[in-house]
């Protein structure tokens, strides 16, 4: 288009962005020049070309920025913006998850609420995206777990689907808050949307369950899984212990070896916690 002076257009230019913001792992070098320079180059051209206002194509800056990591870069056009969109303020929030800084995304969300505007489904998985990547994040340092299910609730009213993750952040909450009414609207939804079989979504049940005192729905969701891994099995462990159902734990950490499963550091040092509390040097020994 440029050789034969075809006018550029700032569609043109947020297509070519979209391009630029796949980075190199998926396309490779741009004719030589890595992605981000790429980008930095069509952002240089909107600029000369005037398109230094439009928010369509600003927010194609964001995103490219945002995706390659260069959130200086993402800043820089997002504080000179004469006005933005709950889509510019959800790419940041998502650019900086990304990063693994979830209290820059949480600043952001208090920011964008200031600023009057209304979070959608997008903003609250952005945000619990956030969190998880940054071990749990912002929510669980503050230990505000209540918010975090506010969050989920709001999504359920929007009809947006959950995915393991948020799932598994929720149940994470219900459990630190021994909220067991919540958690078991939160397995009903794990039902409805097709994860009644997801291990990770089931450790993370037996988890809540076993913080709240119901082993015998953690066994039931045991028993149910067609598949276990590892973490299931420590989950329950874990559960048995927490319940002093000591014998219990002994039990199946038996059985677990009797099925082929190799126990890990964080299994021997819950069934060495059991033997201790019921003082079985024999089994410890074991």
């Amino acid at each position: 288009m440029l050789t034969k002076r075809v006018p550029v257009d700032s569609v043109s230019l947020s297509s070519i962005l979209g391009v630029c913001a796949k980075g190199e792992r998926d396309i490779g070098l741009c004719h030589g020049l890595s992605c981000n320079a790429q980008g930095k180059q069509m952002h240089t051209m909107s600029i000369k070309l005037g398109f230094d206002r439009d928010l369509h194509l600003c927010n194609s800056l964001l995103d490219m920025y945002a995706k390659i990591g260069d959130m200086d870069s993402a800043e820089m056009v997002f504080v000179n913006l004469n006005k933005h969109s709950n889509v510019s303020w959800n790419i940041m929030i998502a650019g900086y998850g990304n990063r693994c800084n979830s209290e820059k995304a949480a600043e952001y969300l208090h920011r964008m609420q200031c600023d009057g505007y209304e979070p959608d489904d997008v903003t609250y998985i952005n945000m619990l995206t956030a969190c998880v990547k940054s071990g749990w994040g912002f929510y669980n340092q503050i230990a505000d777990h209540r918010e975090a299910i506010e969050l989920f609730r709001k999504m359920q009213f929007q009809c947006q689907h959950p995915d393991r993750t948020t799932l598994a952040i929720i149940l994470s909450s219900c459990a630190e808050l021994r909220l067991l009414e919540v958690g078991k609207e939160v397995h009903a939804a794990a039902q409805k949307f097709g994860f009644y079989d997801d291990v990770y979504v089931a450790s993370s049940l037996i988890n809540m369950y076993s913080k709240c005192g119901k082993m015998e729905l953690c066994e039931h969701v045991f028993s149910k899984l067609p598949e276990l891994d590892i973490v299931c099995w420590n989950s329950m462990l874990t559960g048995f212990s927490i319940n002093a159902l000591e014998q219990d734990a002994l039990s199946l950490f038996k059985q677990m070896r009797s099925l082929g499963f190799y126990p890990s550091e964080f299994s021997f040092a819950t069934i060495v916690s059991s033997c201790a509390k019921i003082s079985s040097l024999f089994q410890g020994q074991l």
